[in-house]
């Protein structure tokens, strides 16, 4: 189960990261005033946290249910 949290929690770091650097990008592309701000609201922190603890347990189990 640790192999599985330290991949999720890299994936996680990785693509936050990933999403706080296109973020300007895209709005320029889809001509959107999209602050950067949201990436730091606490619904979407709270909703990046239980997507990172789910995909732990889950592909932590699911090699012992099989």
């Amino acid at each position: 189960m640790s192999e599985s949290a330290l991949i999720a929690f890299v994936s996680t770091i990785l693509g936050y990261i990933i999403a706080m650097l296109f973020l300007p990008s895209l709005n320029e592309l889809f001509n959107s005033d999209i602050s950067s701000d949201i990436l730091f609201d606490w619904r979407v922190l709270t909703f990046i946290t239980l997507t990172f603890i789910i995909s732990t347990v889950v592909s932590g189990a699911y090699p012992g249910l099989i």
